[in-house]
């Protein structure tokens, strides 16, 4: 299972990328490569990224509805469903 990451959760948080790997105790290029969908994060990490913008765990992992709402935009935007 993959994270899928809304980056207007930031925004939501109030928070940069910076700031979130600084709270959370992890590498700036780690979490932006979590966010580039580059890498996956433990399951401790996700839950401390999770928490830091203020969102459920499950909200990383697309509540198992088949992607997230961001990834299906993109795929919409593309002509694809």
């Amino acid at each position: 299972m993959s994270v899928h990451f809304d980056r207007t959760w930031f925004a939501k948080a109030k928070k940069t990328q910076r700031e979130v790997a600084r709270e959370i105790g992890i590498d700036e290029a780690y979490l932006s490569k979590v966010v580039r969908g580059q890498i996956e994060p433990s399951v401790v990490k996700a839950i401390r990224i999770a928490r830091c913008l203020g969102c459920a765990v499950e909200d990383l992992y697309g509540r198992g509805d088949g992607g997230s709402a961001a990834r299906k935009a993109r795929s919409a935007r593309r002509g694809r469903r």
